[in-house]
Protein backbone atom coordinates (compact mmCIF):
# COMPACT_ATOMS: atom_id res chain seq x y z
CA UNK A 1 0.00 0.00 0.00
CA UNK A 2 1.32 3.43 -0.85
CA UNK A 3 2.10 6.02 1.81
CA UNK A 4 -0.95 8.11 2.66
CA UNK A 5 -0.39 11.85 2.72
CA UNK A 6 -1.56 14.09 5.55
CA UNK A 7 -4.25 15.60 3.31
CA UNK A 8 -5.60 12.14 2.47
CA UNK A 9 -5.61 11.23 6.17
CA UNK A 10 -7.66 14.35 6.84
CA UNK A 11 -10.09 13.33 4.11
CA UNK A 12 -10.45 9.85 5.61
CA UNK A 13 -10.96 11.34 9.09
CA UNK A 14 -13.60 13.70 7.70
CA UNK A 15 -15.33 10.70 6.15
CA UNK A 16 -15.38 8.91 9.50
CA UNK A 17 -16.83 11.98 11.20
CA UNK A 18 -19.44 12.31 8.46
CA UNK A 19 -20.37 8.64 8.81
CA UNK A 20 -20.82 9.07 12.58
CA UNK A 21 -22.97 12.13 11.90
CA UNK A 22 -25.13 10.07 9.54
CA UNK A 23 -25.76 7.47 12.24
CA UNK A 24 -26.59 10.17 14.78
CA UNK A 25 -29.03 11.90 12.43
CA UNK A 26 -30.75 8.67 11.50
CA UNK A 27 -30.91 7.57 15.16
CA UNK A 28 -32.55 10.88 16.00
CA UNK A 29 -35.06 10.29 13.24
CA UNK A 30 -35.97 6.85 14.57
CA UNK A 31 -36.95 8.39 17.90
CA UNK A 32 -38.72 11.27 16.22
CA UNK A 33 -42.36 12.05 16.82
CA UNK A 34 -44.29 9.79 14.39
CA UNK A 35 -46.74 12.58 13.80
CA UNK A 36 -44.05 14.92 12.47
CA UNK A 37 -44.22 15.63 8.75
CA UNK A 38 -41.93 17.43 6.33
CA UNK A 39 -43.75 19.21 3.49
CA UNK A 40 -43.46 17.77 0.00
CA UNK A 41 -41.77 21.00 -1.11
CA UNK A 42 -38.86 20.17 1.20
CA UNK A 43 -38.30 16.89 -0.60
CA UNK A 44 -38.44 18.74 -3.90
CA UNK A 45 -35.63 21.01 -2.69
CA UNK A 46 -33.58 17.96 -1.67
CA UNK A 47 -34.09 16.36 -5.09
CA UNK A 48 -32.98 19.53 -6.85
CA UNK A 49 -29.94 19.74 -4.55
CA UNK A 50 -29.00 16.12 -5.32
CA UNK A 51 -29.49 16.78 -9.03
CA UNK A 52 -26.97 19.62 -9.04
CA UNK A 53 -24.55 17.85 -6.69
CA UNK A 54 -24.43 14.79 -8.95
CA UNK A 55 -23.94 17.07 -11.96
CA UNK A 56 -21.01 18.82 -10.26
CA UNK A 57 -19.45 15.49 -9.25
CA UNK A 58 -19.83 14.24 -12.84
CA UNK A 59 -18.00 17.33 -14.15
CA UNK A 60 -15.19 17.06 -11.58
CA UNK A 61 -14.56 13.36 -12.29
CA UNK A 62 -14.61 14.05 -16.03
CA UNK A 63 -11.90 16.67 -15.42
CA UNK A 64 -9.83 14.07 -13.60
CA UNK A 65 -10.36 11.59 -16.42
CA UNK A 66 -9.34 14.20 -18.99
CA UNK A 67 -6.04 14.59 -17.13
CA UNK A 68 -5.35 10.83 -17.30
CA UNK A 69 -7.10 8.98 -20.12
CA UNK A 70 -5.64 5.66 -19.01
CA UNK A 71 -7.97 5.60 -15.98
CA UNK A 72 -11.13 4.43 -17.72
CA UNK A 73 -12.59 3.63 -14.31
CA UNK A 74 -12.94 7.37 -13.66
CA UNK A 75 -15.05 7.72 -16.81
CA UNK A 76 -17.41 4.99 -15.59
CA UNK A 77 -17.43 6.50 -12.11
CA UNK A 78 -18.55 9.83 -13.54
CA UNK A 79 -21.39 8.09 -15.40
CA UNK A 80 -22.54 6.52 -12.13
CA UNK A 81 -23.35 10.00 -10.84
CA UNK A 82 -24.74 11.08 -14.20
CA UNK A 83 -27.14 8.12 -14.19
CA UNK A 84 -29.12 9.53 -11.28
CA UNK A 85 -30.15 12.69 -13.13
CA UNK A 86 -32.94 10.96 -15.09
CA UNK A 87 -34.47 9.58 -11.89
CA UNK A 88 -34.25 12.98 -10.19
CA UNK A 89 -36.11 14.56 -13.11
CA UNK A 90 -38.77 11.85 -13.00
CA UNK A 91 -39.18 12.34 -9.23
CA UNK A 92 -39.40 16.12 -9.53
CA UNK A 93 -42.09 15.75 -12.21
CA UNK A 94 -44.05 13.32 -10.01
CA UNK A 95 -43.92 15.66 -7.03
CA UNK A 96 -45.10 18.60 -9.12
CA UNK A 97 -47.99 16.80 -10.83
CA UNK A 98 -51.45 17.67 -9.43
CA UNK A 99 -53.45 14.90 -7.82
CA UNK A 100 -56.41 13.44 -9.73
CA UNK A 101 -58.40 10.23 -9.84
CA UNK A 102 -55.72 8.24 -11.62
CA UNK A 103 -52.77 9.84 -9.89
CA UNK A 104 -53.26 9.95 -6.13
CA UNK A 105 -50.88 10.73 -3.29
CA UNK A 106 -50.38 6.99 -2.86
CA UNK A 107 -49.31 6.72 -6.51
CA UNK A 108 -46.89 9.61 -6.05
CA UNK A 109 -45.37 7.92 -3.01
CA UNK A 110 -44.94 4.62 -4.83
CA UNK A 111 -43.46 6.30 -7.92
CA UNK A 112 -40.94 8.10 -5.71
CA UNK A 113 -39.99 4.73 -4.19
CA UNK A 114 -39.71 3.08 -7.64
CA UNK A 115 -37.42 5.80 -8.98
CA UNK A 116 -35.40 5.71 -5.77
CA UNK A 117 -34.95 1.93 -6.03
CA UNK A 118 -33.85 1.97 -9.67
CA UNK A 119 -31.62 5.02 -9.13
CA UNK A 120 -29.76 3.15 -6.41
CA UNK A 121 -29.69 -0.05 -8.46
CA UNK A 122 -28.23 1.77 -11.47
CA UNK A 123 -25.70 3.56 -9.26
CA UNK A 124 -24.57 0.26 -7.70
CA UNK A 125 -24.13 -1.46 -11.08
CA UNK A 126 -22.08 1.41 -12.51
CA UNK A 127 -19.94 1.68 -9.39
CA UNK A 128 -19.28 -2.07 -9.55
CA UNK A 129 -18.22 -1.71 -13.19
CA UNK A 130 -15.92 1.17 -12.27
CA UNK A 131 -14.30 -0.88 -9.51
CA UNK A 132 -13.93 -3.84 -11.87
CA UNK A 133 -12.14 -1.67 -14.44
CA UNK A 134 -9.95 -0.19 -11.69
CA UNK A 135 -8.95 -3.72 -10.67
CA UNK A 136 -8.08 -4.64 -14.27
CA UNK A 137 -6.04 -1.48 -14.89
CA UNK A 138 -4.09 -1.96 -11.65
CA UNK A 139 -2.69 -5.21 -13.05
CA UNK A 140 -2.58 -4.44 -16.77
CA UNK A 141 -4.00 -2.20 -19.47
CA UNK A 142 -7.68 -2.43 -20.40
CA UNK A 143 -8.07 -4.33 -23.67
CA UNK A 144 -10.36 -3.23 -26.47
CA UNK A 145 -12.76 -6.16 -26.04
CA UNK A 146 -13.04 -5.35 -22.34
CA UNK A 147 -13.96 -1.78 -23.23
CA UNK A 148 -16.67 -3.06 -25.60
CA UNK A 149 -18.22 -5.29 -22.94
CA UNK A 150 -18.03 -2.49 -20.39
CA UNK A 151 -19.66 -0.08 -22.82
CA UNK A 152 -22.56 -2.47 -23.38
CA UNK A 153 -23.04 -2.82 -19.62
CA UNK A 154 -22.94 0.97 -19.32
CA UNK A 155 -25.62 1.38 -21.96
CA UNK A 156 -27.84 -1.10 -20.12
CA UNK A 157 -27.51 0.82 -16.87
CA UNK A 158 -27.88 4.25 -18.45
CA UNK A 159 -30.74 3.43 -20.82
CA UNK A 160 -32.51 0.22 -19.83
CA UNK A 161 -32.86 0.90 -16.10
CA UNK A 162 -34.50 4.35 -16.53
CA UNK A 163 -36.86 2.94 -19.17
CA UNK A 164 -37.77 0.03 -16.91
CA UNK A 165 -38.34 2.35 -13.93
CA UNK A 166 -40.63 4.57 -16.00
CA UNK A 167 -42.54 1.57 -17.31
CA UNK A 168 -43.04 0.13 -13.79
CA UNK A 169 -44.31 3.42 -12.36
CA UNK A 170 -47.91 4.65 -12.28
CA UNK A 171 -47.57 5.85 -15.87
CA UNK A 172 -48.47 2.24 -16.77
CA UNK A 173 -51.00 1.12 -14.11
CA UNK A 174 -51.22 -2.45 -15.38
CA UNK A 175 -47.49 -2.99 -14.80
CA UNK A 176 -46.92 -0.80 -11.76
CA UNK A 177 -44.35 -2.17 -9.31
CA UNK A 178 -45.58 -1.62 -5.74
CA UNK A 179 -42.70 -0.77 -3.40
CA UNK A 180 -44.43 1.67 -1.03
CA UNK A 181 -48.15 1.83 -0.26
CA UNK A 182 -50.57 3.46 2.22
CA UNK A 183 -51.67 0.61 4.46
CA UNK A 184 -52.60 1.93 7.90
CA UNK A 185 -55.36 4.15 9.23
CA UNK A 186 -53.04 7.15 9.42
CA UNK A 187 -52.11 6.84 5.73
CA UNK A 188 -48.45 6.25 6.53
CA UNK A 189 -46.55 4.86 3.52
CA UNK A 190 -45.08 1.41 4.23
CA UNK A 191 -42.17 0.01 2.25
CA UNK A 192 -41.87 -3.56 1.04
CA UNK A 193 -38.76 -4.53 2.98
CA UNK A 194 -37.66 -7.04 0.34
CA UNK A 195 -36.54 -4.19 -1.90
CA UNK A 196 -34.75 -2.49 0.99
CA UNK A 197 -32.98 -5.76 1.82
CA UNK A 198 -31.86 -6.10 -1.79
CA UNK A 199 -30.35 -2.61 -1.72
CA UNK A 200 -28.59 -3.20 1.60
CA UNK A 201 -27.11 -6.50 0.40
CA UNK A 202 -25.94 -4.97 -2.88
CA UNK A 203 -24.40 -1.92 -1.17
CA UNK A 204 -22.66 -4.17 1.39
CA UNK A 205 -21.25 -6.45 -1.31
CA UNK A 206 -20.09 -3.44 -3.31
CA UNK A 207 -18.45 -1.94 -0.23
CA UNK A 208 -16.47 -5.12 0.48
CA UNK A 209 -15.46 -5.44 -3.17
CA UNK A 210 -14.37 -1.80 -3.34
CA UNK A 211 -12.24 -2.05 -0.20
CA UNK A 212 -10.59 -5.28 -1.42
CA UNK A 213 -9.64 -3.64 -4.73
CA UNK A 214 -8.64 -0.13 -3.65
CA UNK A 215 -7.10 -1.09 -0.28
CA UNK A 216 -8.16 2.35 1.01
CA UNK A 217 -5.18 3.80 -0.89
CA UNK A 218 -7.06 6.34 -3.04
CA UNK A 219 -8.68 9.52 -1.79
CA UNK A 220 -11.28 9.44 -4.56
CA UNK A 221 -12.31 5.84 -3.89
CA UNK A 222 -12.30 6.49 -0.14
CA UNK A 223 -14.93 9.17 -0.69
CA UNK A 224 -17.00 6.69 -2.71
CA UNK A 225 -16.66 4.25 0.19
CA UNK A 226 -18.23 6.93 2.40
CA UNK A 227 -21.13 7.09 -0.08
CA UNK A 228 -21.54 3.30 0.18
CA UNK A 229 -21.52 3.44 3.98
CA UNK A 230 -24.09 6.22 4.03
CA UNK A 231 -26.31 4.26 1.62
CA UNK A 232 -26.17 1.20 3.87
CA UNK A 233 -27.05 3.33 6.89
CA UNK A 234 -30.05 5.16 5.46
CA UNK A 235 -31.40 2.01 3.83
CA UNK A 236 -30.88 -0.04 6.99
CA UNK A 237 -32.88 2.36 9.12
CA UNK A 238 -35.89 1.81 6.87
CA UNK A 239 -36.01 -1.71 8.29
CA UNK A 240 -36.28 -0.50 11.88
CA UNK A 241 -39.77 0.90 11.48
CA UNK A 242 -42.87 -1.22 11.02
CA UNK A 243 -44.76 1.91 10.08
CA UNK A 244 -42.76 4.18 7.84
CA UNK A 245 -41.96 7.55 9.36
CA UNK A 246 -42.12 10.10 6.57
CA UNK A 247 -39.65 12.45 8.22
CA UNK A 248 -37.00 9.71 8.15
CA UNK A 249 -37.32 9.44 4.39
CA UNK A 250 -36.71 13.15 3.92
CA UNK A 251 -33.83 13.38 6.37
CA UNK A 252 -32.22 10.26 4.89
CA UNK A 253 -32.08 12.12 1.61
CA UNK A 254 -30.44 14.99 3.45
CA UNK A 255 -27.82 12.50 4.67
CA UNK A 256 -27.28 11.54 1.04
CA UNK A 257 -26.69 15.21 0.29
CA UNK A 258 -24.00 15.31 3.00
CA UNK A 259 -22.23 12.29 1.54
CA UNK A 260 -22.28 13.85 -1.94
CA UNK A 261 -20.87 17.09 -0.51
CA UNK A 262 -18.03 15.06 0.96
CA UNK A 263 -17.32 13.56 -2.47
CA UNK A 264 -17.23 17.05 -3.98
CA UNK A 265 -14.76 18.25 -1.34
CA UNK A 266 -12.51 15.26 -2.06
CA UNK A 267 -12.69 15.82 -5.81
CA UNK A 268 -11.93 19.52 -5.41
CA UNK A 269 -8.84 18.60 -3.41
CA UNK A 270 -7.68 16.26 -6.19
CA UNK A 271 -8.45 18.72 -8.99
CA UNK A 272 -6.57 21.55 -7.30
CA UNK A 273 -3.72 19.17 -6.54
CA UNK A 274 -3.59 18.22 -10.23
CA UNK A 275 -3.56 21.88 -11.20
CA UNK A 276 -0.59 22.39 -8.89
CA UNK A 277 1.20 19.38 -10.38
CA UNK A 278 0.61 20.61 -13.94
CA UNK A 279 1.76 24.09 -12.95
CA UNK A 280 4.94 22.61 -11.50
CA UNK A 281 5.55 20.65 -14.69
CA UNK A 282 5.43 23.87 -16.69
CA UNK A 283 7.55 25.95 -14.31
CA UNK A 284 9.82 23.40 -12.64
CA UNK A 285 12.99 21.64 -13.69
CA UNK A 286 12.28 17.88 -13.73
CA UNK A 287 15.58 16.84 -12.12
CA UNK A 288 15.96 19.39 -9.33
CA UNK A 289 12.33 20.55 -8.90
CA UNK A 290 13.50 24.17 -8.70
CA UNK A 291 12.21 26.72 -11.21
CA UNK A 292 13.23 26.39 -14.85
CA UNK A 293 14.61 28.89 -17.36
CA UNK A 294 11.16 29.87 -18.62
CA UNK A 295 9.89 30.83 -15.17
CA UNK A 296 13.12 32.65 -14.32
CA UNK A 297 12.92 34.97 -17.33
CA UNK A 298 9.21 35.55 -16.76
CA UNK A 299 9.84 36.44 -13.11
CA UNK A 300 12.67 38.89 -13.82
CA UNK A 301 10.47 41.80 -15.06
CA UNK A 302 8.08 41.21 -12.18
CA UNK A 303 10.89 41.41 -9.61
CA UNK A 304 12.27 44.51 -11.29
CA UNK A 305 8.87 46.21 -11.17
CA UNK A 306 8.78 45.98 -7.37
CA UNK A 307 9.53 49.45 -6.03
CA UNK A 308 11.90 48.84 -3.13
CA UNK A 309 14.58 51.03 -1.60
CA UNK A 310 17.38 48.54 -2.26
CA UNK A 311 16.33 47.52 -5.75
CA UNK A 312 16.98 43.96 -6.91
CA UNK A 313 20.00 41.78 -7.57
CA UNK A 314 20.57 38.84 -9.83
CA UNK A 315 23.13 36.04 -9.83
CA UNK A 316 24.26 33.51 -12.37
CA UNK A 317 26.06 30.50 -10.92
CA UNK A 318 28.02 27.86 -12.81
CA UNK A 319 29.52 24.60 -11.52
CA UNK A 320 33.25 24.62 -12.24
CA UNK A 321 34.74 21.78 -14.32
CA UNK A 322 31.38 20.03 -14.62
CA UNK A 323 32.24 18.46 -17.98
CA UNK A 324 35.25 16.70 -16.48
CA UNK A 325 33.04 15.38 -13.66
CA UNK A 326 30.72 13.80 -16.23
CA UNK A 327 33.66 12.46 -18.23
CA UNK A 328 35.45 10.94 -15.22
CA UNK A 329 32.55 9.65 -13.11
CA UNK A 330 29.59 9.49 -15.47
CA UNK A 331 26.31 11.32 -15.80
CA UNK A 332 24.73 9.71 -12.74
CA UNK A 333 27.41 11.27 -10.55
CA UNK A 334 26.93 14.49 -12.50
CA UNK A 335 23.25 14.47 -11.56
CA UNK A 336 24.17 13.87 -7.92
CA UNK A 337 26.51 16.86 -8.05
CA UNK A 338 23.73 19.06 -9.45
CA UNK A 339 21.27 17.89 -6.79
CA UNK A 340 23.81 18.47 -4.00
CA UNK A 341 24.60 21.99 -5.23
CA UNK A 342 20.89 22.81 -5.50
CA UNK A 343 20.26 21.54 -1.98
CA UNK A 344 23.11 23.62 -0.54
CA UNK A 345 22.05 26.78 -2.38
CA UNK A 346 18.45 26.38 -1.20
CA UNK A 347 19.73 26.25 2.38
CA UNK A 348 21.70 29.45 1.78
CA UNK A 349 18.96 31.75 0.46
CA UNK A 350 15.62 33.20 1.58
CA UNK A 351 12.22 31.69 0.89
CA UNK A 352 11.19 34.60 -1.34
CA UNK A 353 14.32 34.42 -3.52
CA UNK A 354 13.72 32.85 -6.94
CA UNK A 355 16.13 30.02 -7.69
CA UNK A 356 16.14 28.39 -11.13
CA UNK A 357 18.14 26.01 -13.27
CA UNK A 358 18.89 27.79 -16.53
CA UNK A 359 20.37 24.78 -18.27
CA UNK A 360 22.96 22.08 -17.62
CA UNK A 361 25.20 23.18 -14.75
CA UNK A 362 24.11 26.85 -14.87
CA UNK A 363 21.72 28.39 -12.35
CA UNK A 364 20.05 31.75 -11.82
CA UNK A 365 19.04 33.52 -8.63
CA UNK A 366 16.74 36.55 -8.30
CA UNK A 367 17.07 38.51 -5.05
CA UNK A 368 14.30 41.07 -4.52
CA UNK A 369 14.94 44.03 -2.20
CA UNK A 370 18.67 43.26 -2.13
CA UNK A 371 21.45 45.79 -2.78
CA UNK A 372 24.94 45.06 -4.08
CA UNK A 373 26.55 44.61 -0.65
CA UNK A 374 23.91 42.11 0.49
CA UNK A 375 24.03 40.24 -2.82
CA UNK A 376 27.80 39.81 -2.55
CA UNK A 377 27.39 38.47 0.99
CA UNK A 378 24.82 35.93 -0.21
CA UNK A 379 27.06 34.89 -3.11
CA UNK A 380 30.03 34.40 -0.81
CA UNK A 381 27.93 32.34 1.60
CA UNK A 382 26.78 30.12 -1.26
CA UNK A 383 30.31 29.73 -2.64
CA UNK A 384 31.76 28.76 0.73
CA UNK A 385 28.93 26.38 1.63
CA UNK A 386 29.23 24.49 -1.66
CA UNK A 387 33.00 24.21 -1.34
CA UNK A 388 32.90 23.13 2.31
CA UNK A 389 30.02 20.65 2.14
CA UNK A 390 31.02 18.65 -0.96
CA UNK A 391 33.74 16.11 -1.64
CA UNK A 392 34.57 12.68 -0.17
CA UNK A 393 33.53 12.10 3.43
CA UNK A 394 30.77 14.70 3.49
CA UNK A 395 26.99 14.32 3.64
CA UNK A 396 26.47 14.12 -0.13
CA UNK A 397 29.25 11.52 -0.65
CA UNK A 398 30.53 13.11 -3.85
CA UNK A 399 33.83 11.85 -5.28
CA UNK A 400 35.17 15.37 -5.83
CA UNK A 401 34.96 18.76 -4.16
CA UNK A 402 32.70 21.13 -6.07
CA UNK A 403 33.23 24.85 -6.57
CA UNK A 404 31.14 27.59 -8.16
CA UNK A 405 31.82 30.62 -10.31
CA UNK A 406 29.30 33.37 -9.61
CA UNK A 407 28.38 36.55 -11.44
CA UNK A 408 26.44 39.17 -9.47
CA UNK A 409 24.63 42.22 -10.81
CA UNK A 410 22.62 44.77 -8.84
CA UNK A 411 20.25 47.42 -10.13
CA UNK A 412 19.01 50.20 -7.87
CA UNK A 413 17.76 52.51 -10.62
CA UNK A 414 14.24 51.78 -11.83
CA UNK A 415 15.12 52.75 -15.40
CA UNK A 416 17.50 49.81 -15.84
CA UNK A 417 15.72 47.17 -17.90
CA UNK A 418 15.94 43.39 -17.67
CA UNK A 419 18.08 43.01 -20.79
CA UNK A 420 20.75 45.31 -19.32
CA UNK A 421 20.82 43.29 -16.12
CA UNK A 422 21.10 39.94 -17.94
CA UNK A 423 23.88 41.28 -20.16
CA UNK A 424 25.89 42.55 -17.20
CA UNK A 425 25.45 39.46 -15.03
CA UNK A 426 26.41 37.20 -17.93
CA UNK A 427 29.59 39.23 -18.45
CA UNK A 428 30.34 38.97 -14.73
CA UNK A 429 29.96 35.17 -14.80
CA UNK A 430 32.16 34.94 -17.90
CA UNK A 431 34.88 36.95 -16.14
CA UNK A 432 34.67 34.76 -13.02
CA UNK A 433 35.09 31.55 -15.03
CA UNK A 434 37.99 32.87 -17.07
CA UNK A 435 39.92 34.34 -14.16
CA UNK A 436 40.59 31.28 -12.05
CA UNK A 437 37.04 30.01 -11.25
CA UNK A 438 35.69 29.52 -7.70
CA UNK A 439 35.21 33.26 -7.37
CA UNK A 440 32.66 36.06 -7.46
CA UNK A 441 32.59 38.95 -9.92
CA UNK A 442 30.15 41.84 -9.49
CA UNK A 443 28.63 44.42 -11.80
CA UNK A 444 26.41 47.43 -11.25
CA UNK A 445 23.70 47.48 -13.91
CA UNK A 446 23.40 50.65 -15.94
CA UNK A 447 21.26 51.77 -18.84
CA UNK A 448 22.60 50.81 -22.25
Amino acid sequence: MKNITLAEKLIMLSGAVLFALMIAVNSFCVNDNPGFRVPMTTYLIVMIALFFLDTIIFIFIQMLYASDRTRFSLFILSLAFLSGLVYFIETIIVIQLPEHAGFTQAAKTNDTAVFYFFRQLSFIVLLALAVRVEKITIRSTLRFRNKISMTLALMMSLVMFPMLAHYLSSYHPAWTLTIAAYEDEHHHPVWDIRYVNVLILLWSALLCYMISVTRLASGIWNSIIVVCLSAIVYNFFLLLLDTYNLSLWYISRAVEVLSKLFVICTLMFHVFNLLKIFGDRVDRDPLTQIYNRKYFYEALPRIRSLRTEKGASIMMLDIDNFKSINDNWGHLVGDRVILAVVDIIKDSIRDNDIFARLGGEEFGLLLPDTDSRQAIAVAERIRQNVQQRTGPGYHYALPVKVTLSIGVCSAIQNNVNSNDIMRDVDEALYEAKHNGKNRIVTRQAECS
